[in-house]
């Protein structure tokens, strides 16, 4: 068998990519893809065993090849150009739309690409070198092309859904298919056990079994007949754009929506797992091509929002059939839930809170069943309206805080009726889910993410953890390893006699938890070193959950938001402000509240690093000022916050005496 020269392999990649070949059949003469004036490569493949060539090279650039025709902006991007569209662009974009995406109705083709308003053109190149077109709506990316192909963003998908073909996965898959991966065909859910029909290359939106809420998009990479041919085996789906990439950033960072659920809450906890469902196993969710009557989510006001009128709360609905209330009758029902929600569901520490929320998360979910929330139907016809006689009557204080949207800032909770409410028998939701998009730029919605950390079992610990039944690399929490050290303790009788808080030292113990210059002069522990010298020497690990997201488990340990005075050109001061997008925070957002809480400029600059993230700089010593809006506005733990004061001068060794 002769040799191969891997510059032989990688010349033959490179000829292919230029000539736009993207597969090659297994019967291909590869001597056929080269011109017959091309220098040495007639000599190079005249010595080359054919047979070898294609069972072990082909294979290989096939993969490259394919790779090559992959869109992911998971990477850094460049802008290469951004200008306003032409009515007769704009026109002609949307003919094509119409006939790639035939289930979008003209009126909503319209909306997304009007006549009048501000609607660009950007082109972009990828980190791959791909270049592709983006057509964004008022800064908001809407649809990109590639190859002649238009693909709907997830900012559409949001508003118009149904409108392509859409598979259903699990929702501890988003975060494989947002670190670059495809999904494969045994991750997409059926129900019935059947799969819809669809072809090679076609359109699709990815969704998950908790929310119908596309999270990515992209091609199929098989047709319905190939994968059941092949057992639901291999992929599936070609991911191009996922929520949360780089091209979901150059909108205005729209958090992802609460649709409702696709599968039921019985078949959601059967699905609780990590790994990909079994081949042939449960078929659970549906993939459709045509859209289907979706039903209504539940007690879900329209957007209204942004007015603070309280006009789209009365759409509140539910799947039951309507019983005809009097307007005094439903008087009486706002009423009940709003003296409800305010004893059972709202806190100090929640205050203020926007009127339309408080409608949504609040007073919506304690309604009884059987009834649903119409302001429209009320004497008060408006929610704004609702609130002002709740205020007249001292049980609020509601002031704009914003321009059209009111909030409720405080309540009165000695209030006599409020003091008489019995909530024991309501049951209230543990987590509400805005089902309209939160603005990650808007920092009066932030809500901080919830973080644990963790610990992983390692070669050194895992004799400590193995008769518990844990694993190498397994993460446990703080109180998971307290409890199989105390396991391990008595399972081998390490107590003390004389004193139960002192724990024997044996091999394994000495071997795991000890240093080589104390193995041979410490015996004893207590419970606490114990433990201590335990966590630190296994690995560090956090899992994070961001509203609106599945929890995301990673190693090592979460970085702090760091504020460092540095002294630039002399005497001047700055500060200097990185890790703000591992809490979820925008830093062009915070740079905006400093500069008006300051009043001193600022400045927002990338971190050399592919995944470093941003740092804003601020003119002055603002340490204090930043300090109080992370810990005191924004709800984040003093202890993921370092500071560090480079301009402060240092201690001078103590002189010598003559």
């Amino acid at each position: 068998m002769k040799f191969i020269s891997p510059l032989l392999a990688i010349y033959i990649v490179t000829m292919l990519i230029s000539q736009n070949v993207r597969e090659i059949p297994d019967n291909i003469n590869i001597r056929t893809l080269f011109p017959s004036n091309s220098s040495g490569v007639g000599t190079a493949l005249s010595t080359v065993d054919l047979k070898l060539l294609h069972v072990l090279i082909l294979p290989y650039i096939s993969g490259v090849l394919s790779g090559t025709d992959l869109i992911m902006f998971r990477k850094q991007i460049r802008v290469k150009s951004k200008t306003v569209m032409k009515n007769s662009d704009r026109r002609d974009l949307r003919t094509k739309i119409s006939r790639q995406i035939p289930l979008l109705s003209d009126e909503q083709v319209n909306q997304l690409i009007p006549k009048k308003d501000d609607v660009s053109l950007m082109k972009i190149f990828t980190h791959a070198g791909d270049s592709v077109s983006v057509y964004c709506l008022e800064q908001n990316p809407v649809f990109f092309e590639h190859n002649n192909i238009i693909f709907p963003t997830v900012y559409t998908l949001w508003k118009c859904r149904d409108v392509v073909l859409t598979l259903t996965t699990l929702p501890s898959v988003l975060s494989k298919i947002s670190n670059g991966a495809d999904l494969m065909l045994p991750g997409i859910l059926q129900r019935d056990e059947t799969l819809p029909h669809f072809a090679k290359n076609m359109t699709c939106a990815i969704n998950l079994t908790d929310n119908q809420a596309a999270v990515a998009v992209g091609s199929t990479a098989v047709s319905s007949g190939e994968a059941q041919l092949n057992a639901m085996k291999g992929k599936g789906v070609i991911v191009l754009h996922t929520y949360m990439d780089q091209l979901w950033a150059c909108g205005n960072k729209l958090s992802l929506p609460q649709f409702q659920p696709m599968i039921s809450a019985v078949c959601l906890d059967r699905l609780n797992t990590d790994e990909y469902p079994p081949l042939g196993g449960m078929a659970i969710t549906t993939a459709t091509k045509t859209p289907q009557p979706q039903p209504q989510p539940v007690c879900e006001p329209e957007p209204q929002e942004e007015e603070g009128d309280g006009e789209g709360e009365g759409a509140a609905c539910a799947e039951i059939e309507e019983v005809e209330m009097t307007p005094a009758d439903m008087d009486n029902l706002f009423r009940k839930c709003f003296l409800i929600s305010l004893k059972a569901s709202v806190k100090k520490a929640d205050l203020p809170v926007i009127a339309s929320k408080f409608f949504r998360s609040n007073m919506v979910p304690v309604c009884p069943p059987d009834q649903h929330l119409d302001v429209k139907k009320s004497t008060y016809k408006k929610f704004s309206k609702f609130l002002a006689a709740m205020k007249s009557e001292q049980f609020i204080a509601v002031k704009e805080l914003s321009k059209g949207v009111e909030s409720i800032t405080d309540i009165n909770w000695a209030h006599p009726q409020l003091r008489g409410v019995h909530v024991e028998d309501i049951e209230m939701p543990i987590e509400p889910v805005d089902t309209q998009p939160v603005s990650l730029s808007d920092l009066s919605c932030y809500v901080p993410p919830l973080i644990e950390e963790m610990y992983c079992i390692n070669a050194g610990t895992l004799p400590l953890f193995a008769g518990a039944g844990f694993t190498k690399s397994q993460p446990l929490y703080a109180k998971d390893v307290r409890t199989a050290l105390t396991s391990y303790i008595k399972k081998n009788d390490l107590f003390n006699v004389k004193d139960p808080n002192l724990i024997l030292v044996n091999g394994p113990v000495c071997d795991a938890l000890l240093n080589k210059g104390e193995r041979h002069s410490i015996t004893q522990l207590t419970r606490s070193d114990m433990l201590q010298r335990c966590m630190s020497k296994m690995s560090c690990a956090h899992r994070i959950t961001y509203p609106g997201m599945p929890p995301t488990m990673k190693k090592g340990a979460l970085q702090c938001i760091e504020m460092k005075v540095e002294r630039r050109g002399g005497n001047k001061k700055v500060t200097l402000i990185s890790n703000l997008e591992g809490f979820g925070l925008d830093a062009d957002a915070v740079a905006h509240r400093i500069q008006l809480g300051v009043q001193s400029s600022t400045t927002v600059s990338p971190l050399p690093g592919k995944t470093a993230g941003s740092q804003v700089m601020v003119q002055g010593n603002q340490i204090t000022f930043v300090g109080k809006m992370l810990t005191d506005d924004l709800k984040l733990p003093k202890k993921y916050i370092m500071f560090m004061d480079k301009t402060a001068p240092k201690p001078q060794p103590p002189q010598k005496k003559k």
